[in-house]
């Protein structure tokens, strides 16, 4: 994400958290030395989606993760996740931790694909409808059967949803 990307992902997060309050300062988001942000560009100078990651001690911590409406469905939340974790490896980060919307079936369902497991709740996390989150954990994303799990599971998402229109950055 580069100042360019500012009002965009904005946009992004309206969207795709409609209650969300307050928004995310993104601006502020760019100049926290913890933080990375990602984004999907469909097209030069379009935003799809974003993720938010935060690094803490040896642990990459997903802030956030949105896409829009006209997105979803596609894959690219997916493609995000999977910059995400390549981020966190090339970091040297031990993990990859999140916290997703109990009710959020389909997002839990992909994280579990990609390795993660529930490891606890935060009660009444979110503010808009105090609805509990789901704490998410992988394994230790160094070790050999993460990176090779992981490694099939990206290379059957090029296979399904193709790379060449899609850029991350």
């Amino acid at each position: 994400m580069g100042e360019p990307d500012l009002d965009l992902c904005a946009r992004v997060e309206r969207e795709a958290f409609p209650s969300l309050f307050p928004p995310t300062s993104f601006s502020r988001e760019l100049n926290n030395r913890l933080a990375n942000y990602l984004v999907v560009e469909p097209e030069p100078g379009e935003v799809a989606g974003f993720i938010g990651v935060w690094y803490m001690a040896d642990e990459a911590h997903i802030v956030n993760i949105g896409v829009t409406n006209e997105h979803r469905g596609n894959g690219l939340g997916e493609l995000l996740l999977i910059a995400a974790v390549e981020h966190a490896q090339e970091q040297g980060a031990s993990m990859v931790t999140l916290e997703v919307r109990e009710s959020n079936f389909i997002a839990r369902n992909l994280y579990r694909k990609y390795g993660f497991t529930e490891r606890g709740l935060r009660k009444a996390y979110y503010s808009d409808n105090r609805e509990d989150a789901v704490i998410m954990t992988t394994e230790p994303i160094a070790g050999s059967a993460f990176r090779e799990g992981f490694a099939a599971l990206v290379s059957a998402h090029a296979l399904a949803r193709g790379t060449s229109a899609r850029r991350i950055s």
